[in-house]
Parts: structure tokens; sequence; C-alpha cells
């Protein structure tokens, strides 16, 4: 993914024009680190990383975009998780779109004329796009048979395989990669440094573990692509005993070198993993704590990161697992760990989606951030930074009209400003948000 402030992709995205604070060249929800921020956009694809440029000025912008909403699809059922990718290969990003019930459908930019795709999978919780057998054609990497109460079977993880024209056919072979209990966050990330990814399988729970506090490491699992994408995969364990009820998964880029590591969000809080398929990670380092209270209302639920222009970076969680918190750890000047804890939000009602995003191209990142309703109004909403008081603006994006399941960010209309992607669940839409730009 590349924003104003990042150059490493997950997928293939548009580069667009602009000085290199503003550019924007949007394709997923994760931000790299300061040190490497100010590099070559025009470069930047969805697998390699653009040469460094000197440093560039940054300076906090008062003026801030507007946002017209869109409904893509307002009878989504069960709706889960809505993806922002070029399905069809055209360069203008897509939308595809994953319910509980299951449906699995993409929606063509720009007419959002709606294709089904039929895996004959069941139970369906997260979907991770690449092109895993380099046909040029992107493909879906599946986790389904999810289900929170049985931590003991399930956990079912496919890939499918994209057609050469997935307007014409609906029908994706679906091959199996692996079975883990409660698999629950897929991603893909190059973990080596050597421009090929891997796919990421991050448990929301550990083998047995039940209700309420679901005690019980989850697995943390890395898959290398085999030369036959269509037979056996082989799974590397990256961790099996450092974190609890695991809900959030980042893929970043933190020092800035090749390989890309990994944020969690789980009940010991958030967490940095530089992994290496050798096996274990390299280390592990609690970036934030976490909301501290009893199991299982503790810890952190999803992650982003960030940068405040030239002041640093800090990481943006909800808290606690489905919470109402949104909370920030900003860097500071030395290396004491982990990074205070700030809250800058509240009322989320069962929060469950959050992005970090420059929204009006100054170099200080905004969080993005929602819930899906419980006792609380479905709700989404901004929160900027203002440097001179150190605080977080609230900005109320849509109260009642979505309730949040998950967010994407993407350039739909390719105007060089970065839109807002969401799934509503109980609300039944997929709709984005279409950022008006500042002058």
């Amino acid at each position: 993914m590349c924003t104003s402030l990042c150059v490493v992709g997950v997928s293939a995205a548009n580069s667009l024009g602009g000085s290199i604070m503003s550019r924007l060249h949007i394709a997923r929800s994760v931000v790299l680190p300061l040190p490497v921020c100010s590099l070559a956009l025009a470069a930047c694809s969805g697998s390699e990383q653009a040469s460094a440029l000197p440093p560039q000025p940054v300076e906090w912008r008062e003026e801030f975009p507007s946002f017209a909403k869109h409904t893509v699809d307002g009878e989504f059922r069960s709706g889960y998780q809505a993806l922002a990718v070029d399905i069809d290969g055209d360069g203008a990003e897509d939308i595809l779109a994953l319910s509980r019930t299951p449906r699995l459908t993409w929606y063509r930019n720009p007419g959002w004329e709606p294709y089904e795709i039929v895996t004959g999978l069941d139970g369906f919780i997260n979907v991770a796009a690449h092109d895993i057998d380099g046909d040029g054609n992107v493909d879906l990497a599946l986790a389904s048979d999810f289900d929170l109460s049985n931590s003991t079977g399930g956990g079912l993880i496919h890939w499918a395989k994209a057609p050469d024209d997935p307007t014409a056919e609906d029908d994706w072979p679906v091959y199996p990669i692996d079975a883990v209990p409660t698999s629950h966050r897929l991603r893909w990330a190059d973990l080596e440094g050597d421009g090929t990814k891997e796919l990421l399988n991050l448990p929301i729970v550990g083998v047995g573990a039940s209700a309420p506090t679901y005690e019980g490491a989850v697995e943390l699992r890395a898959y290398p692509i085999p030369a036959d994408p269509a037979g056996a995969w082989e799974a590397v364990v990256l961790n099996d005993s450092s974190f609890e009820l695991s809900h959030g998964l980042a893929v970043v880029d933190w020092d800035g070198d090749s390989s890309e590591d990994l944020l969690t969000a789980s009940s010991v809080g958030v967490s940095l993993l530089r992994p290496s398929l050798e096996g274990a990670a390299e280390s592990i380092v609690q970036i934030g704590t976490g909301l501290e209270a009893p199991a299982p209302d503790r810890g952190s639920s999803e992650v982003g990161l960030g940068a405040l222009g030239d002041q640093g970076r800090f990481v943006a969680t909800v808290e606690p697992w489905h919470g109402d918190e949104v909370v920030v750890y900003v860097e500071g000047d030395g290396e004491e760990l982990p990074w205070p804890r700030q809250r800058i939000g509240t009322g989320l009602g069962s929060g469950h989606g959050l992005v970090v995003v420059d929204l009006n191209g100054d170099g200080f990142d905004e969080v993005v951030a929602g819930g899906r309703g419980g006792n609380d109004d479905a709700s989404l909403y901004i929160y900027r930074y203002l440097p001179e008081s150190l605080e977080w603006e609230t900005i109320p994006l849509d109260v009642g009209g979505v309730a949040v399941s998950s967010l994407d960010v993407s350039d739909f209309n390719q105007d060089g400003a970065p839109d807002i992607l969401v799934m509503g669940s109980a609300t039944r839409n997929v709709v984005w948000y279409e950022n008006s730009g500042v002058e």
C-alpha cells in the first residue's frame, strides 16, 4: 500500500502526480514508519520498494476534505469484509465483498455492477488478494468454516483461482492450503525481502480455548507459495506462545529494510514481530499495553501504523476486543517501550474497523474507525491530530448509517484523494465515502 507517507504495496495500484508528500497511491490500510516515508512513489508497486529520496518537509494543513457517501449494495446480508482490489485488471480498483452466509461478490468499478464468485465454501471470515500462480490474474486466499465456539475444528484455508475473464466466469476453482481452528485474519507479506509474498494466517483463539476468557496461545503461521500452488502447501510456525485472543494483524515495514514486519492486536496489546521463515520471529516487542483489565475485555482489537509529519510515528488501535475506545500510542524521543497510551475516542459500539491514512495529503495521518453497533449506534468517525494542542479532533463521518465490520482505503475515482470503503454488517450495506480533496 502506498499513501503520501508509504511506498510498500500489498497489491498493484496507480501512481498519481503531485509532490512527494501529496501523492496518493492507495491499495491497503497499512502505513509505513517515518524513516522510509520519503520515497519515490512513481516507482512503487505491489512487490517493490522504491529507492529513498531526501526527506521532504511537511506542514500540517487546516484544510480538510468532505466526504460523499455512495451505496454500492444496500442489501448485502451478514456482511463481514469489504476489500479494494483490481479484480479485472483494468487499473481501477474494484470492491470485493464477503459475507458469513456465505456470499462472495465483486463490484466492477466504476458502475459497481455485481459479479458473484462461486467457490462452494461456507462460513467465510476473511479474504486476501494476490496473484498466487503468477498468471497475471488476482487470486483470492480465503478463510472459511469459522466458528468461535469451535476451537478444535474448522478453520479452513483455501485459495481460489481467478479466471481470465471474471466478468464472464463465476466459478473459481478452489485448492486447499491448511486447516487451523478459528483461522481469522489472512494477509500477504514479503517476510524475506526477496520480492515474494507469503500468506499469513492468524487464528483468533488457541486450539481448545473457550469462552469467556479464551485462554490459550494462538499459532501464527506463514505459507510460502509452492512451485505448484494447486498441490500441497507447507506451513511455517512464526509464533505459538505469545498471543491470546488475537484480532488484528497489520503488515508494515517497521525499520525501512526490504523485509516486511507485523503488528498484532491481541489480549496483550500491540506487539511488533520481525518474522523469519526459518521459524521463530527474530524479536517480539510490545509497542502498546492495550486496555489493562480482566479477560476477555482487555488488550487491543484492531491496529494500524501512521506518522505525524516529522514529529514521529504512532500506532492506532481499537480497544479492548470489540471495544468502544480508539487509542493511539505515540513514539517518544527515546527508545522507551511500550509507547505511552492516549485515548482519543469512545463510544464506537462493538468497534470492528480501523485504518490509518493521510486524508488531506499533509503528511499527518488520520485514524478512521467504526463500530458495528451493539448498545450504541453503528458509527464511523475520523480522528484528526491537532499539533498545537497535541489532542485529536473527532469528526463524525456516518453515525447510524453503517454498522462498520471492516474498513479499507482506495482511490476509487482516481482523482488523487483516498476514499474510504466500509462493509456494513447489521446495516446490510457496502458503501464508500468519496474524498472531495483539498485545494
